[in-house]
């Protein structure tokens, strides 16, 4: 029976990918974007959240939507920064009539407890919000001008392609939009928007209930409810958000660790969405696929490190073997998606960690990602990738001391890919 659970294991972790076949047709179809409605000006409230960012990051921002050619928007950059830095980040803007940089005496709730402070002030009827290192063409916002029905998300561009992970992080960022979000949407799927790069009319936003403050993934949450109030989230290609790519495989971990805690917090959430029907249950595999990436993962290292009491037969792991190697090799090869041994193993172990801690309720470090490579070069190595190697070790030794040879491999290979992640600093 054991030996039947990895196998399942192994199907169930290609679920999504095998999903993803079905829009990878759509990436390079030219999208019937929606028109706008109205000649006249809409005005715009932009949102955004800071808290711990660089001087120079926040500068950028003011500078690059300043210089947005159009007429009437306001822009609210809401800080949960200390009174001390505050004082310094105020005293180093110089900031436009229609610019408030705003401190938050209360930090509760989170971002998503900043987001809903900014709504609170907003004059705008509709919000855009963005995140601190965003940055805009000129003509975003005519962009944007009588196109909101009730909620949109924009196209995220990498900026900062210029080092191995930064082609490697662009590349999969492409992928994302053309396939996750353009070929969803042609195809009629629930689309989930990225908090950094969307817009909602504010009424919409009220009458869902806000941002919920208090969980990691504040944008996955929110897309979730808006599907399950009817809320149709468009998407518009042309509208694109210029983001950063992390600068190095530390930051890149604690990303995607950040979105799997994130995702295990919600899965009761997302268990709704299966009374969508078909689409309910494409968008509950959308908003869960940080936990199924590592299933496979997860059931080996259990069934290996038990295999001295449950002494499977290794043509069990031989079989999930192959269908992972040749099947989601096949799948993988048809997706095109780009990437190295470094990053995969990135974003593996982090799934791994981040949706344990998420699902067992283990306290959650909040860290704000790195904006410049100075402060990247801050980050040490992941202590629970430690842990997780040793423990690895321990269960690899005791099937040596028990006969259970192959199992003993499988873990001592996993543990050392443990050990080569902690030695990798930047790529």
């Amino acid at each position: 029976m054991y030996g039947f659970v990895l196998i399942i294991a192994a199907i169930i972790t290609l679920l999504w990918p095998i999903f993803q076949l079905s829009y990878i047709k759509y990436g390079k179809v030219k999208l019937q974007l929606p028109k706008a409605e109205r000649k006249n000006s809409d005005f715009f409230s932009i949102i955004v959240a800071i808290k711990g960012e660089a001087i120079s990051t926040v500068k950028e921002l003011v500078e690059n939507l300043s210089s947005l050619d159009y007429d009437n928007y306001e822009v609210l950059i809401i800080s949960d920064d200390d009174e001390r830095y505050f004082t310094k980040l105020s005293e180093s803007l110089s900031l436009p009539s229609n610019f408030k940089l705003i401190r938050r005496e209360n930090n509760r709730g989170k971002k998503a407890g900043a987001l809903n402070y900014g709504v609170s002030l907003a004059r705008g009827y509709y919000l855009v919000f963005l995140d601190a290192e965003a940055r805009v063409d000129k003509d975003f916002l005519k962009r944007l001008n009588g196109r909101i029905r009730e909620a949109v998300a924009f196209r995220l561009k990498v900026r900062n392609d210029n080092f191995p992970l930064g082609k490697i992080y662009s590349s999969g960022t492409e992928y994302s939009m053309d396939v996750l979000f353009k070929g969803r949407y042609i195809k009629g799927r629930i689309i989930i928007p990225n908090g950094s790069a969307f817009a909602i009319r504010k009424d919409v936003l009220i009458r869902v209930g806000g941002w919920k403050e208090g969980v990691i993934t504040e944008d996955l949450e929110l897309g979730i409810r808006l599907a399950l109030r009817g809320v149709k989230v468009e998407y518009l290609d042309d509208v694109i958000v210029y983001t950063l790519s992390p600068f190095n495989s530390i930051d890149l971990y604690r990303q995607i660790e950040r979105w799997a805690y994130g995702s295990a917090q919600l899965l009761r959430e997302s268990f709704s969405l299966l009374k969508l029907g078909v689409n309910g249950f494409e968008a509950f595999l959308y908003s869960q696929q940080w936990g199924l990436y590592p299933l496979y993962l997860f059931v080996l290292i259990i069934i290996a490190a038990l295999q001295p009491l449950l002494r499977i037969s290794i043509w069990y792991f031989i079989s999930s073997f192959l269908i992972l190697g040749i099947i989601g090799g096949f799948i993988y090869a048809k997706l095109g998606t780009h990437g190295d041994v470094r990053s995969e193993i990135a974003t593996y172990l982090a799934s791994l960690i981040g949706y344990f801690k998420g699902i067992t309720g283990i306290k959650y470090e909040w860290r704000t990602t790195p904006k410049t490579p100075e402060e990247s070069k801050k980050r040490q190595s992941v202590k629970e990738i430690s842990i997780l190697m040793y423990i690895l070790l321990i269960f690899s030794y005791l099937d040596v001391m028990f006969r259970a040879y192959f199992s003993s491999i499988v873990l001592l290979g996993i543990a050392l890919m443990c050990m080569y992640f902690n030695n990798i600093t930047v790529f």
